[in-house]
């Protein structure tokens, strides 16, 4: 499968970012990790690029309710786990284990 992007993906985690608001970043992902890179440059709170990390496609697709949760939290409720790609489980089950760029 090539590359997802995924534009306007908020985040909020406070040991990031150091407050409770939502940074919007715009996203490639892979499978299992996506590199993200800030929409608004005056969000000085924010770095500029971070490291998201999530399960496999492998993974999740060997777990239905796994698969579930991505159908339902997407609204994808007309498909069927096999139209699951690296976007969807990088916005369900995504992570921020990295600041690549500040």
């Amino acid at each position: 499968m090539k590359t997802i992007f995924e534009e306007g993906i908020e985040f909020n985690q406070r040991d990031i970012f150091g407050d409770d608001q939502e940074h919007e970043y715009n996203c490639e992902c892979n499978d299992g990790v996506a590199i993200c890179t800030l929409c608004d440059p005056s969000d000085t709170n924010a770095p500029k690029k971070i490291k998201v990390t999530y399960p496999t496609l492998e993974e999740i697709l060997a777990d239905e309710d796994d698969c579930e949760q991505i159908l339902n939290y997407r609204g994808l409720y007309d498909l069927n786990a096999s139209d699951i790609h690296y976007g969807d489980v990088m916005v369900t089950f995504g992570e921020i284990t990295e600041i690549l760029e500040r």
